[in-house]
């Protein structure tokens, strides 16, 4: 049996009951481990372990709080809040207490990714009829429409550097892999877009390669496209589905979802120069989603059901020291590792 983590929750109330940006109480110095989303409240919202394995749900609203991204320096949290059916991405401060409403418009905005600097964040909005990509400063300024294009543009990923943003955009008969400049110019179709859908690029550490989903052998597929030389590798391939893939620090393997052994999705592993795809920590008869790796690539994390519902699992590269991270009776998931995040130690239950 693995153990479960019991961890100490502490409630954080906003200083607003409204759907409205306003203070919550400042963390100070706390050493943030990761950021999560859990129902254990009743309803969607953002919660953060610290190092010493304490749990606080630092968004606490009637809304859903949902999508969490850690800027830079680790003290600020992007997040989507949903009211109606319709979300908007939010900046909450850590240190200070501070939520300012980023997008604050009534069309869906969604999908926040932080620029290295922790300058801007960029994101998808429907405020103009259709899915296009703004970007704009922490603070709820200087918003601006990058793509300002009929097709929809979503999935937006910042490079390494700050120079680039990746997306998926139906500029073409079907999806293709896009990068623009960071200010929206020169705008370049880096994948076909004619005959198969690419969609959901991520960037390798180094900034000149983007792993992608891909319908192109008739399942879903893992690629990666070279940025300097145009080749596209198929990473993984087989008859199943591979999704959701996720660099290594170091740039040298890539963590998916695969269903090539059963029904159900599990966590998989494979070199980025085509090396043979493993399977990871003891792939259960449980489904399993979104791999992360740890800031120092060490360790990986997953959501699984494996306890009979979504909980966060981790363990080490190689699969050994699988634990139970965070288990409630209510799901846990949608996990972001803090920038510079080691995590607690492990606990028994009493």
């Amino acid at each position: 049996m693995i153990p479960r983590l019991t961890a100490v929750i502490t409630l954080v109330l906003l200083g607003t009951t409204s759907c409205d940006s306003g203070p919550t109480d400042p963390f100070g110095d706390v050493d943030f481990s990761l950021a999560f989303v859990s129902r254990r409240d009743g309803n969607d919202d953002v919660f953060v372990m610290s190092r010493d394995g304490t749990v606080t749900n630092v968004t606490d609203h009637a809304a859903e709080d949902r999508d969490p991204a850690w800027a830079p320096d680790g003290n600020r949290l992007a997040f989507t809040r949903a009211i109606g059916g319709e979300r908007d991405v939010f900046v909450l401060d850590l240190t200070d207490g501070s939520l300012v409403n980023v997008s604050n418009h009534p069309a869906d905005d969604a999908d926040p990714s932080w620029s290295p600097d922790g300058r801007q964040i960029v994101f998808t909005s429907e405020r103009d009829g259709n899915q296009e990509i703004y970007v704009a400063t922490p603070g709820g300024g200087s918003l601006v429409n990058l793509t300002r294009h009929p097709a929809p543009d979503r999935d937006p990923e910042w490079s390494p550097d700050g120079e680039a943003i990746a997306f998926t955009s139906g500029r073409g008969l079907r999806t293709a892999i896009y990068v623009m400049g960071s200010d929206g110019d020169e705008t370049t179709r880096v994948t076909d877009g004619t005959g198969v859908d690419d969609e959901r690029p991520v960037w390798s550490p180094g900034g000149r390669r983007l792993a992608f989903q891909s319908n192109r052998d008739g399942a879903s597929e893992i690629v990666i496209v070279d940025l300097d030389t145009g080749l596209q590798q198929v990473v993984a391939a087989s008859a199943s589905h591979e999704v959701s893939p996720a660099w290594s620090p170091d740039g040298s393997e890539l963590v998916y979802l695969s269903n090539r052994e059963s029904t159900l999705w599990d966590v998989w592993i494979a070199g980025s120069n085509g090396a043979s795809p493993e399977s990871f920590a003891s792939n259960s008869t449980s489904r399993e989603a979104r791999p992360i790796w740890s800031p120092d690539g060490r360790q990986i994390a997953f959501e699984s059901r494996r306890e009979g519902n979504w909980d966060v699992f981790v363990a080490n590269r190689d699969g050994s020291e699988l634990r139970l991270l965070i288990g409630d009776d209510a799901n846990d998931g949608s996990l972001a590792w803090a920038p510079t995040g080691g995590l607690p130690a492990p606990r028994n239950s009493p």
